[in-house]
């Protein structure tokens, strides 16, 4: 996840991952309860700086219901 947030988040970064996070990557999974940045042996706060932002990530692209209703009104396609 530390690393898919790296890429996600660079800014010269082109490529679209956060269909990849929702599905396959089961970002869903993590209940953000910090048991990873717990036991983190280098001491990466893991659930605030990746997990966090790839959950914000996905929630304003799949379930903003504003942005759902300008995607309605302008016909853009979601990727899934």
């Amino acid at each position: 996840m530390v690393r898919l947030a790296n890429f996600e988040m660079h800014p010269m970064d082109q490529e679209d991952r956060v269909p990849e996070i929702k599905g396959e990557f089961g970002i869903a999974y993590c209940n953000i309860t910090k048991c990873c940045t717990d036991v983190c042996p280098a001491g990466i706060n893991i659930t605030d700086n990746a997990i966090i932002p790839l959950k914000e990530r996905v929630v304003d692209r799949y379930y903003d219901p504003l942005k759902r209703i300008w995607r309605v009104l302008t016909g853009d396609k979601v990727r899934y």
